[in-house]
């Protein structure tokens, strides 16, 4: 996978998406502060990706390389769902039309992931 296709992967679905932030305890908090992070700030998306993505796109180190040059944005989240260990962010803004992200719980853990 080239260097551009991987920033699609792990960039522009994120900064479709994030938060005035949080700071909370509810899964809800936490949810819209992962993705707050990683729309803010492009490299935290390799520390909130999921197991099975992060794998798919060769790794970490893989996922900084492509954060790299990537700019960070603001956009507001218009719902969070919290089913179990399953979330959806839902919001638009910053150019963006409205858009979904998915999470699930890994270890604890809320990380965003590719699966729908």
């Amino acid at each position: 996978m080239n260097r551009t296709s991987i920033a699609s992967i792990l960039v522009l679905p994120v900064l479709a998406l994030s938060a005035c932030g949080g700071g909370g305890n509810s899964d809800e908090d936490k949810v819209r502060d992962v993705v707050t992070e990683s729309g803010k700030t492009p490299s935290k998306l390799c520390d909130n990706l999921a197991a099975a993505p992060l794998k798919q796109i060769g790794g970490k180190d893989k996922c900084l390389e492509a954060a790299k040059g990537q700019k960070g944005t603001d956009v507001k989240i218009d719902s969070v769902t919290v089913n179990g260990d399953k979330a959806t962010v839902k919001g638009g803004g910053g150019g963006s039309s409205s858009g979904e992200i998915k999470l699930v719980k890994e270890d604890g853990d809320w990380k965003i992931t590719l699966e729908s």
